[in-house]
C-alpha cells in the first residue's frame, strides 16, 4: 500500500472545506488535481471516502474513521518540522495563532506588526474566532498559541497573563440614561441588550453580571461582530457590554457613551495559552516571549 503525505493533506482539506473547489483554492491547486488525489487515495485503500449528496460532499463512514487518523498524522508531521527547527536552533518558521474576536481585531494585529518588524523570518498565521472556537482549536492542537479571555479548564494548558481587558456598558448618546452618574445596576433591568453569538466571552460576562443581580437580560439582537454591535448602539437600538479596546474611536468622537453603573467597568485580562503536549518551536518561543513583554504604548 503506497500513499503520500500530500494525498492525506488533500483529503483532509477537502473534508474540512466540504468542497473540491474550496479545497483547491486553499491548497493553491487546480480542482481536477484535488479530485484526482482523493480518487487515487480511495483506490489505494480500496475504500470510498467521500460521497456527493445534495450537491455537496460528505465523508463516508470509512472516511470519518480515516479523517481522525489523518488529523493525527498531519499533527505529527507539523511537530516533526518543529523538531528540525529545534535541532537547528533557528528562530524561523511559522507560528499558528488563534485569538478571540475582540482581542483578535483590536490588539493582536498591532502586536504581530511590531513583532514582524523585528523577526521578518517568522511568519504569524492568525485566525480570529469566538471563544468556543478558540477552545476547540486548543483541544485539537491545531494552533501553537491562543490569545483569549478566561482560559478553559483543560489539563496541561500553559497560561500567561497578557493585556488588561476593560469591559464597559455603552449606549447611544440619545439614551435616557446617558451621562447620568452612579446608577444602580437595576436601572438597566428593562433595557434591550445587544449581544454577540453564543460562545462569546463578552456575552458570558454580561449574563454573569446581570444574573448575579437577579436581572434576566432582554436580548434585542444577536450580532456576530463587534462593528455591527457598535453601529446598533449608536442607532439607539439597545445597550451592550463591550471591551474598551474596540471602543476608543467611538467614545472619543462622542458617538456613544459609557454608562456609569455600579459594578462597572469589569476589569478582566486576556491570556496567552499554549495547547497541552505541543512541541514548542524556537519561533513560537520567540513570539510568546514578545507577547509576555509587549507594551501597547510602544511605537
Amino acid at each position: 500500500m503506497s500513499y503520500t503525505l500530500h494525498q492525506l493533506k488533500v483529503f483532509y482539506t477537502v473534508s474540512n472545506c466540504g468542497s473540491y473547489t474550496k479545497a483547491a483554492q486553499q491548497l493553491g491547486l487546480q480542482q481536477p488535481t484535488v479530485s484526482e488525489q482523493v480518487s487515487t487515495l480511495e483506490k489505494t485503500f480500496g475504500l470510498d471516502l467521500i460521497e456527493r449528496i445534495h450537491g455537496g460532499l460528505r465523508l463516508t463512514d470509512a472516511g470519518k474513521v480515516l479523517y481522525q487518523s489523518v488529523q493525527q498524522v498531519l499533527g505529527v508531521s507539523d511537530d516533526l518540522g518543529r523538531v528540525v527547527e529545534q535541532l537547528r536552533g533557528q528562530s524561523a518558521g511559522t507560528v499558528r495563532v488563534c485569538a478571540d474576536t475582540t482581542v483578535g481585531t483590536s490588539a493582536i494585529p498591532d502586536v504581530i506588526s511590531k513583532f514582524q518588524r523585528l523577526h521578518s523570518s517568522i511568519q504569524i498565521i492568525l485566525e480570529v474566532v469566538n471563544r468556543a472556537k478558540v477552545i476547540e482549536r486548543l483541544e485539537e492542537g491545531k494552533v501553537d498559541l491562543a490569545v483569549m479571555g478566561r482560559p478553559p479548564d483543560l489539563r496541561g494548558l500553559e497560561v500567561e497573563i497578557f493585556l488588561p481587558n476593560e469591559l464597559l456598558m455603552v449606549a447611544s448618546v440619545r439614551h435616557r440614561l446617558a451621562y447620568q452618574l452612579k446608577l444602580p445596576l437595576s436601572a438597566i433591568s428593562e433595557e434591550r441588550f445587544l449581544v454577540r453569538e453564543s460562545g462569546s466571552g463578552t456575552r458570558t460576562a454580561l449574563i454573569e453580571l446581570l444574573e448575579a443581580s437577579g436581572i434576566k437580560p432582554k436580548i434585542a439582537m444577536v450580532l456576530s461582530h463587534n462593528e455591527a454591535i457598535k453601529q446598533a448602539v449608536i442607532a439607539d437600538l439597545g445597550i451592550a457590554l463591550m471591551s474598551r479596546n474596540v471602543l476608543e474611536q467611538e467614545l472619543k468622537l462622542g458617538l456613544m457613551t459609557n454608562l456609569d453603573l455600579e459594578g462597572l467597568p469589569i476589569i478582566r485580562r486576556w491570556h496567552v495559552v499554549s495547547p497541552p503536549g505541543k512541541l514548542v518551536s524556537p519561533a513560537t518561543r520567540e513570539f510568546r516571549q514578545f507577547l509576555k513583554n509587549y507594551q501597547p504604548n510602544l511605537k
